[in-house]
Parts: C-alpha cells; structure tokens; sequence
C-alpha cells in the first residue's frame, strides 16, 4: 500500500529494530516532522527544530534515531518518539549519516560546506572523547 502523511514531503526512512517502528524523513518546514510508523498506523508526528530533513538513520546499540537538516546546519537526535536534541554540524547542509555502532562514531556530511562532522561516544578507556565534548546528553 502506498502511506500518504499530513501531505508532507516524505523523503527517508530508518527502522527502529527494538520497537519496530519506522521513522520517516519530511523536508517540509520549518520547523519539519518526523513520522513514526507502526505497521500501517502512524503512532507520532514528531516535529523537529530543523529545515529540510534529508538522511534519518537508527543506531540500535545506544538506542537513538539521528536526523540531518540540511537547511538548518544540525542534527536532531531522536528517542522513541522524543526529540531529546538537536546539535550543530558545524559546517553547512548536512544531508547524509552513518553510525559506525561498533567504534562509536556517528559520521554526518555537510554537503554545501564540504566537510564531515564526526560525533563519538566517551568510553571508560577515552575520557577526553568528542563524546563528551559535543553530546554529553547522550552518555548512558
């Protein structure tokens, strides 16, 4: 069946393997919306502090959905259906993401800047970790 939402501009889609639910993109805004689906029933309507949504990717080993906003220059960083922040890529249109879960990198391509933002998580081995310095909110 094809899904249809609120008329937003659906763009991508991640899957939270720990509850099943999928997470879907909208470049529509600002602000833009994250659409949480449970097999064909919508579940949430997330809206987030960013413009023009491109990438959304799950990281099932620290449980966090992480969306790029290509217009606004961040990442919002998504739990369940909680946006618990949003972060500067420090470079212009961020547009894709990858989280390395094994090392503990999340990897983000500012496109219009030319650049990759590189997040880490601290390990009791690295205390000095862009973990701490950059996503402290994120520390279990």
């Amino acid at each position: 069946d094809m899904y249809r939402h609120g008329g937003y501009s659906l763009n991508n889609v991640a899957v939270d393997t720990k509850r099943n639910w999928a997470y879907v993109s909208s470049w529509d805004g600002p602000p833009s919306h994250v659409a949480v689906v449970d097999k064909d029933k919508v579940i949430a309507d997330i809206e987030v502090p960013g413009y023009d949504l491109r990438d959304v990717v799950y990281d099932a080993t620290h449980d966090y959905i992480y969306v790029a906003n290509r217009l606004s220059g961040s990442m919002s960083i998504i739990r369940g259906t909680e946006v618990i922040t949003t972060v500067s890529t420090g470079g212009m249109g961020p547009t894709y993401i990858t989280a390395d879960e094994k090392r503990g990198y999340i990897y983000v391509s500012n496109a219009t800047s030319h650049s990759v933002a590189v997040f880490g998580y601290e390990s009791e081995s690295n205390e000095r970790s862009a973990w701490k310095r950059f996503l402290p909110f994120m520390r279990r």
